[in-house]
C-alpha cells in the first residue's frame, strides 16, 4: 500500500507530522512552542507597536491609555462599547485567539487598558499566581500557546487587564477601509482552529464563541474536494479525524442519473461512486498531505481494487474537484503514488465547472456520519478526536482491523450479483 514519505521516520517533514496534537475546547493546538519558535516569530514581527516586545517577552506594561493593538488598532478613543466594530484579539506571538469585543467591560472606556470579562476559552489562557516571597501579588495571564504576557487577572469583579500591545484585533467588519487599513485579508493559519469538530460540539454557547465563528467564516480560506474510495461510510469516519477538515458531507458523483438513491447506485446503472465532499483548510489540511492520506486508505490500482467495475462502479476510486490548483496538486500525489507502488492507477480525476451543475448528489440522512452513530466515540471517545497526521496514517494508512468494513468484516456481493467483493477491500 502507498505510505508518503512524510509518514516515515526519515522525511524531513516527520517532525511536523507526527507531533501530537493538544487540542483546546474550540478546537486550537495550544501545545506550547518552542522557545526558538517564539524568538524567531518576535524576531520576525514589524516594529508597529513600540511596547509589544517588552510586553510579550518581558512582562513589561504598556503606558496607561495607550491601548493600541500590535496590529494597529486604537481603542483610546471607545466611549463605550457600541461605537468598537465586533471582532476578536488573537495574541500577537503565536495568533491564538484570546479575547472577543463581546466581552469587554464598560470600564474599558474609563481604564487605561482594555478590560475583559472572560477570555473566548479558558484554556486559551493561564493563570499564573505569584511566588510565595513575591511583592507583587498580582496574578499574570499568558497565552495558552505562546507562554507570552498579556496583562493580570483581579478577580470576577474587575476581570482581566490586557495590555493592548500584546494583542491584533480583527475586526468581523469587511468595510474596505478597515480591510486596507490592517492589511486583513484572512486569518493567519495559527489564528484557525485545528479540529472544526470542536467547533461543531461547541454549539456557539457564548457570545464569544458565536463571533469566532462568524470570523472564521468571513476570514478563513477553504477549499473543497471530493473523493471516492471505497464505501463512504468509512471514507468520511477516517477523514473527518484529519486536522483542517472543516465539514464533510457522504454523496454520489460521477454519473447521469439526477438525485438518485442509494439502491440505484447500488444497482449499478446510475454511473454514480459513492463519495464523500470534504471542505477543509488548505493551510492546515495541505493539499498534498490530503490526498496523500486519500491514497493510503485504499488501494488505487487498476490490479485489485476495484474487481469488475474498475470505471463505472459504485465504489470506484475518483477524485472530483473545482479548480486547476487542486487539480494539479490531485494528479501529481497520484504520480508519486504509482512511482511508489509501481502500479498503474485506477484513479479517475475530474476537473468540474459550473456548467456541470449539479453534479454532486446528497445521500440519505442515514448515511451521514454513518460509522460515528453505529460505533459511538468508542473508548475514552477517541473514535472522534482530531489526530496529527502520522498519528492518522498509522492508524488508517494500512487497513487497521479498527476501520468498519474491512475484508474481515463486510460480506461479499451484497450489493452487485456480479461484484466480487474487491471493492470493499479498498478500506
Amino acid at each position: 500500500l502507498y505510505r508518503p514519505k512524510w509518514g516515515t521516520e526519515t522525511s524531513r517533514h516527520a517532525g511536523e507530522a507526527a507531533s501530537k496534537l493538544k487540542l483546546s475546547s474550540l478546537g486550537y493546538d495550544i501545545a506550547p512552542l518552542e522557545k526558538e519558535c517564539i524568538l524567531a516569530e518576535a524576531d520576525s514581527l514589524s516594529n508597529n507597536n513600540e511596547y509589544s516586545r517588552g510586553v510579550l517577552l518581558n512582562g513589561k506594561t504598556d503606558p496607561p491609555n495607550t491601548k493600541r493593538t500590535f496590529n494597529g488598532y486604537d481603542f483610546r478613543g471607545s466611549a463605550g462599547q457600541t461605537d468598537i466594530p465586533s471582532g476578536i484579539f488573537t495574541c500577537a506571538l503565536g495568533g491564538l485567539p484570546l479575547f472577543a469585543t463581546t466581552d469587554l467591560v464598560p470600564t474599558t472606556a474609563s481604564s487605561g487598558w482594555l478590560s475583559f470579562a472572560r477570555p473566548i476559552a479558558n484554556d486559551h489562557v493561564e493563570l499564573l499566581e505569584p511566588e510565595k516571597d513575591s511583592k507583587d501579588r498580582r496574578i499574570e495571564v499568558v497565552c495558552a500557546r505562546s507562554k507570552c504576557h498579556l496583562g493580570h487577572y483581579f478577580g470576577p469583579g474587575e476581570g482581566y487587564c490586557i495590555n493592548a500591545s500584546a494583542l491584533n484585533f480583527i475586526p468581523i467588519c469587511l468595510d474596505s477601509e478597515l480591510k486596507s487599513e490592517f492589511g486583513l485579508k484572512a486569518l493567519q493559519t495559527a489564528s484557525r482552529p485545528v479540529s472544526w469538530r470542536c467547533q461543531d460540539s461547541s454549539e456557539g454557547s457564548t457570545p464569544s464563541v458565536r463571533l469566532l465563528k462568524s470570523s472564521l467564516a468571513t476570514h478563513g480560506r477553504f477549499e473543497s474536494v471530493t473523493l471516492g474510495a471505497g464505501c463512504f461510510w468509512h471514507v468520511e469516519a477516517s477523514l473527518r479525524r484529519l486536522p483542517g477538515i472543516v465539514s464533510t458531507e457522504a454523496g454520489y458523483a460521477g454519473g447521469n442519473k439526477v438525485s438518485p438513491t442509494y439502491k440505484e447506485v447500488g444497482d449499478g446503472k446510475t454511473g454514480h461512486a459513492e463519495v464523500v465532499k470534504i471542505v477543509y483548510d488548505p493551510d492546515v489540511c495541505r493539499n498534498d498531505m490530503l490526498f496523500d492520506c486519500f491514497l493510503a486508505i485504499h488501494d488505487p490500482t487498476k490490479v485489485r481494487a476495484h474487481g469488475k467495475h474498475s470505471h463505472i462502479g459504485q465504489y470506484r476510486s475518483c477524485i472530483f474537484v473545482t479548480s486547476a490548483e487542486v487539480e494539479h496538486a490531485a494528479r501529481s500525489r497520484l504520480e508519486k503514488c504509482k512511482d511508489q507502488l509501481g502500479k498503474e492507477l485506477s484513479t479517475e480525476v475530474r476537473l468540474m465547472k459550473p456548467a456541470d451543475d449539479p453534479w454532486f448528489w446528497r445521500a440519505e440522512d442515514r448515511h451521514q456520519r454513518h460509522d460515528e452513530v453505529v460505533k459511538g466515540t468508542g473508548k475514552e471517545g477517541d473514535s472522534l478526536s482530531t489526530l496529527a497526521p502520522a498519528e492518522w496514517l498509522e492508524k488508517y494508512g494500512r487497513r487497521a482491523a479498527s476501520i468498519m468494513g474491512s475484508a474481515e468484516t463486510m460480506p461479499i456481493g451484497m450489493d452487485h450479483p456480479e461484484d466480487d467483493g474487491m471493492a470493499r477491500m479498498m478500506i
